[in-house]
């Protein structure tokens, strides 16, 4: 399992986990509720966060294979020459 991946699964683990948590109306017996409702909040944008920076990585990586598909060895682009002449 590569790191982007693991990464990924920790968050997705973390949200869910959060998400899951008592949200009722008792929360409000707690004196504390709002800080703690903070902390969530800014937990879960963080996460989001993370989410995005993968999903962009993940975008760079995709867009890196199209073009080693896509490009030949001399750099130019493989629609330029479509056929090549073995001998």
């Amino acid at each position: 399992m590569e790191f982007i991946e693991v990464v990924e699964a920790f968050v997705d683990k973390e949200t869910t986990s959060i998400l899951k948590t008592e949200r009722t109306v008792k929360v409000y017996d707690n004196p504390n509720w709002a800080f703690k409702q903070a902390h969530t909040n800014g937990y879960l944008k963080a996460l989001g966060n993370i989410e995005h920076l993968i999903d962009q990585y993940k975008k760079k990586q995709k867009e890196e294979r199209v073009d080693r598909l896509t490009t030949t060895n001399d750099g130019t682009a493989a629609s330029d020459r479509p056929y090549e002449v073995i001998s």
